[in-house]
Formats: C-alpha cells, structure tokens, sequence
C-alpha cells in the first residue's frame, strides 16, 4: 500500500491512498520515503529480486544493518520502476553510467524515466521524473561531518563565510542544507563530487518545503532548479532538476512493499 501527496501552497496537501504506484506524469517529480527497517526473512526475499552486480554489492558489507538497508532500498527502486514499467522487479533492466549513476538500460523501455536514490540511516528517498536528470540527498543532523574542510573545498567564499559565521546546530543546518543541494547537484550532473564547477553559492535559508526555486546564485549553468524536502524531524533532503521551470510540482509518496514468500 502506498499513500501519497502532492505539496501545493504551504501545507495545504491532497491525500490519495494507492493499491499500487500512481501514474507518473509530465512536469512532476515523484519522491518516494521508503523506511529500511525490514526483519531478516523479508531482506531474504527482498535479496532474491536484485540483480547479480546488486547482490555482489550487498555481499561487500561487513555490517548486518548496512546490507540490510541497502538491500531494503535497492529493492525498493526495482519495486517502483518495475511497477510504472509493467514488469517484475527481477526482471528490470538497470546499468550504470562512466560515474556509477544507475540508470535504466538504454533501449529497453520507451519510457523516459530517470530515477535517483538517497540514503542515510533507516530511511531513503528515491526521486522519478519524466525527460529531466534528477538528483536527490538526504541527511541527518546526528551524522558527523568535517564542516571546514568540505566548506572550503566545495562552496564559494560567500557560503563559507555565512555557514562559519553561525555556531552550533545553526552552522550544522546551514551547513547540510548546502550539502544536500551540492550532492544533489552532483548526483543530477552524474560527474561526482569533482565534475566540472567552479567553487558554488547556495541558499542557506530554510525555504518552504516542495517548492522548486533556482538552484545557482553565482555560476553557470543556470538551468537548474532546487527544492527542500520535508523528509521529517532533524532531516534535511534537497532534490535538484534539470531544469529552468518553477512549476514543476513534486509529489510525495510513502513506500510500503508488499513481499510474497
């Protein structure tokens, strides 16, 4: 069962509840939560429906809970696609572009679907659009991060002064708010953390949820929008499109699979 919304104006929001994925439209981003908390007879059945290349990855973790989650989200973006595909989850086609980004397999499906996972703990988010590139991040304000150096590395020298003016969980938030548009960013481009910009200004403020507004505040390229996702308490999410129309709307859905043994 899946129970999705779509944002409109602040926290008005429609409810549908679903039997199955809901159609994938024009000019919409689906962003599913899916919570990774499975007990180990579901990750079993779950393991059987990934891919030979999927299952090598799951068996490389050394820690019961990381494999799990990945398993648990790996699954979860066959379950999605297939489902919008008409096609069983062990059957989905998927490869991978020169920087690792999954992608559907070239000439497989006439549908244009373009898909990017997130991450972080017990919960995912996996982004699907229709003709855009899209990226998606996702953070929690308990992880740990060396905000210094990656500030410097990374963002132009007006976010590095507005994120080391701050203190605290203030500077945390301000920090991962830019992180996960700069992830995101990254993820959407397909090049990496080092792909091809120059150092790059974000917006530090804490905008309105699921409302798409210009990505970049000094650099080309300038077709890219952002928007920050609601993805709960002390989670910060961004989700990046390429392209130059604010009217995108993203609709929210929460994933549930349902597991036959």
């Amino acid at each position: 069962m899946a129970v999705c919304w779509r944002a409109r104006h602040g926290n008005q929001l429609t409810l549908t509840t679903l039997a199955s994925t809901i159609e994938l439209k024009p000019n919409t981003v689906q962003v599913w939560h899916i919570p990774l908390a499975h007990d180990r007879p579901s990750i079993s059945a779950l393991y059987k429906q990934l891919d030979q290349e999927e299952k090598a990855r799951a068996d490389k973790f050394h820690h019961a809970n990381s494999k799990q989650r990945y398993i648990a989200a790996h699954y979860a973006v066959r379950s999605i696609l297939a489902d919008h595909l008409q096609v069983a989850p062990a059957n989905l086609k998927l490869t991978t572009t020169g920087f690792n980004k999954p992608v559907l397999k070239p000439g497989e499906y006439s549908s244009d679907i373009r898909f990017n996972l997130t991450h972080c703990a017990k919960l995912a988010l996996l982004a699907i659009t229709l003709d855009h590139e899209v990226g998606i991040d996702l953070e929690h304000m308990s992880i740990h991060r060396k905000i210094a150096p990656l500030t410097r590395r990374y963002f132009s020298d007006t976010t590095v002064a507005a994120i080391e003016k701050l203190s605290g969980t203030n500077q945390k938030a301000a920090f991962l708010r830019a992180w996960t548009q700069f992830e995101a960013f990254k993820k959407a481009q397909g090049t990496g953390l080092r792909g091809g910009d120059d150092k790059l200004e974000f917006a530090l403020e804490d905008f309105a949820a699921d409302q798409f507004r210009p990505l970049l505040l000094n650099s080309k390229p300038d077709n890219w929008v952002v928007a920050n996702l609601a993805a709960g308490p002390e989670w910060i999410a961004a989700l990046v499109l390429d392209s130059n129309d604010l009217s995108v709307q993203i609709e929210n859905c929460d994933y549930q699979p349902i597991i036959s043994r």
